[in-house]
């Protein structure tokens, strides 16, 4: 590629182009045979603060795009 691929470099570009309203956390964490793996979502999580995105961002990325999605209404 003519560009870095790192996390963080994916992240960036992401939120740029599409902004924080149209990202949905997704992991291709498998439930067998080693279950979910917090370290994706932590992975994730520090890329996108480290970046200094702003909490409504990360709210929005995290949990509220998915349940905005699925009509669920968050308490």
């Amino acid at each position: 590629m003519p560009y870095p691929l790192t996390l963080d470099d994916l992240i960036r570009k992401f939120y740029e182009t599409v902004g924080p309203e149209r990202i949905v956390y997704g992991s291709d964490s498998s439930w067998f045979p080693r279950g979910y793996s917090v370290r994706y979502l932590q992975d994730q999580i520090r890329a996108c603060r480290f970046m200094n995105m702003p909490h409504d961002a990360l709210q929005k990325i995290f949990g509220g795009n998915a349940a905005r999605l699925f009509g669920i209404t968050l308490g």
